[in-house]
Parts: structure tokens; sequence; C-alpha cells
């Protein structure tokens, strides 16, 4: 999902962690919020495939995945162009500051809970929306003035001609 387009229907979160007992709670809270739980991955070649299968409006992303670049995953996910939030450990350290840096929609300390998770979960949906809104607004804003800039240029040009002419007449 790399347009900006807006949410139908029920929204779909996709989560990403190692820990199957972590993995069945947030499947939990999110259809208990009436969400779509869309599936799960913790492999660097099974993220991207599934994120995009998928086609998730959320992903909840797990600090604590082994043998992957959290930093870079991060980096990468901003291609499908929705909203992180990360799971945190109880412990920081520099690699979740530096992941916390990476402008998540989002954090939420461990021990998860339900309604933490649905209210964040709730707000980086709503969060994403409106600037989903605004990029289309500007976009609209933007081709208004080209619009604008392109009818000023052919009337300058139309003029111009009309001075040429009155000047060989």
């Amino acid at each position: 999902m790399t347009e900006f387009q807006l949410i139908e229907g029920k929204p779909k979160i996709f989560a990403i962690s190692s820990q199957k007992e972590l993995l069945g709670l947030i499947q939990e809270y999110v259809e208990n919020y009436d969400y779509e739980y869309v599936g799960s991955a913790y492999k660097e070649e099974d993220i991207f495939i599934k994120a995009d299968q998928s086609e998730a409006n959320l992903i909840l992303l797990d600090s604590e995945v082994p043998d992957i670049d959290l930093i870079q995953l991060t980096e990468d996910l901003e291609l499908f162009n929705v909203p992180i939030i990360i799971n945190v450990g109880d412990l920081f350290n520099e690699t979740i500051d530096k992941l916390l840096m990476s402008n998540p929609y989002g954090y939420l300390i461990r021990p998860l809970e339900e309604g933490e998770l649905q209210r964040s979960m709730a707000v980086a949906l709503r969060k994403h929306e409106q600037n989903i809104q605004n990029v289309k607004e500007a976009q609209s804003k933007v081709k208004e003035k080209s619009i604008e800039l392109l009818i000023e240029k052919s009337d300058s040009s139309l003029l111009l001609i009309l001075c040429v002419s009155l000047i060989i007449i």
C-alpha cells in the first residue's frame, strides 16, 4: 500500500514478532476492538511479502525480533505508507532509542495492556488519515496553482502577441 488511501471497512492490523504468546494477545486485543488481524511475520524474508499481501493499515512492531536490524526494518517499512507502533520491553537501550527516533506513530511498553493498545491503534490510524487528507489537500492546491499559472502564462503570451501585432500595424 504505497498510495495515499483512506481506510475502507475495518482497519487491518499486521504484527511483526517472534513471540507466539505476544502475537496471540495482540490478535485477541485487535479483534476485541473490532479491527481485523491480518497476520504476522518475524523472518525478514517473510515480513515484506506478508505485509504487502495483507494490505495492512497499521503495523505493530516488536522491538525484540531476533536477527533483524530493526532500524533498517523501520526505514524499509516506510515504503508501505502505514503507521507503525513499536512494542518495547520495559528497558530502553540504544537500539530502542534509535528506533523511537525513527518517528513511529506510537510505542507501547510491555506488558501489553488491551486498552492502551486499542487507544494507540485508534490514535495512530486517525493521525495517519489526517496526514493523508492534508497531503491530498496540498496536492489539490498545487494542481489549482499550476492551472492558474498556466492561464496567466497563456494570458501573457496572448498579450505579447497582441502588442507585437499592434506595433506591426
